[in-house]
């Protein structure tokens, strides 16, 4: 006799439910597992909190000079010292560390923009202007960059122009970052442009085009939306490259000029003085290196959670 089964209970209280995650939170769920971004995340929101607020944790003005005060030791007047003008090298790292990471953060905003019109117009709009953009970007990635930044650096800080635009005081941080963008933008603009090429020809594509949308509206509704990922990662990988790009380009005096004080010129300064406090060129060199290594974490991680295939 067979014997009758009993149906599972419906009970919603019994009915087994998983939560429905949206993508970002999937992205998340991903990221946190990565433990040395999270770490590259505390460490470059910690220094950001501590350079924005500046004017507010600095303990003395950092172009304030104190001769009786040259190279003195750290103390509880100076935590980490003063410099050969007396200048108080923690309230020097504070403001060098903001101007750095502020042309390092606004010249990859304008880069990422710059290299997604390029790579999206190039890879939707074929023909005559994808060879003419994407020939572009392979002739100027095969340019040799950091003699091209050191010449130009050097031209537009003495045109007439530039400086009636931006004005004299801010006339360095303005050429500094028109010089990192117009050599930056060439990357994410491939990026972009391979996505584009792979996506043009999609369901979904082709459905906008029937619907009569046009070409704007495809590229900026359809296309840029899904090359965030690739576009995320290149530019939190490229924001670690213009800090050293800027710091290389003010250690050479051709980036930020003295007195304001930036990593770059700081360790320009600290050379002449190595043998009598190393600590001079070491406290901005450790800044630039934790920023850096922080930001590899941190692209590292976003990688890996934008995209599990790409884990390494």
């Amino acid at each position: 006799m067979a014997t009758a089964v009993q149906p599972y209970p419906r009970d919603e209280e019994e009915v087994l439910t998983l939560p429905e995650l949206s993508q970002w939170a999937l992205i998340w769920r991903r990221f946190r597992r990565h433990h040395l971004g999270l770490a590259g995340l505390a460490l470059l929101g910690a220094l950001f909190i501590v350079a924005y607020l500046a004017p507010v944790l600095a303990p003395y003005d950092p172009t304030a000079i104190d001769l009786n005060a040259q190279f003195a030791y750290p103390s509880a007047q100076h935590w980490l010292g003063t410099d050969e003008l007396g200048r108080d090298i923690l309230s020097r790292l504070m403001y060098a560390s903001r101007v750095t990471l502020s042309v390092a953060l606004v010249s990859t905003l304008l880069t990422a923009l710059v290299g997604t019109a390029v790579g999206a117009i190039a890879g939707y709009g074929g023909g005559w202007v994808e060879i003419i953009l994407m020939r572009t970007a392979d002739i100027m990635l095969a340019m040799p960059t950091l003699l091209l930044l050191l010449v130009l650096s050097k031209m537009l800080r003495e045109m007439e122009g530039v400086k009636a635009l931006f004005g004299a005081e801010n006339v360095s941080l303005a050429v500094i970052v028109i010089i990192l963008v117009l050599f930056g933008w060439m990357r994410v603009a491939r990026l972009v442009h391979g996505s584009v090429l792979s996506l043009r020809e999609r369901e979904f594509v082709e459905a906008a085009r029937a619907l009569g949308a046009s070409p704007a509206r495809i590229i900026l509704v359809h296309l840029v939306p899904n090359t965030f990922a690739p576009i995320i990662v290149a530019s939190t990988l490229g924001f670690g490259e213009r800090v050293i790009l800027e710091s290389t380009l003010s250690f050479l005096g051709l980036g930020i000029t003295p007195p304001h004080p930036s990593l770059g010129n700081m360790l320009s300064e600290a050379q002449g003085y190595m043998f009598r406090n190393p600590l001079l060129a070491v406290y901005p060199g450790m800044v630039i290196f934790l920023t850096v290594l922080a930001i590899n974490f941190l692209g590292d991680a976003l990688r890996d959670a934008l995209d599990p295939r790409m884990k390494v």
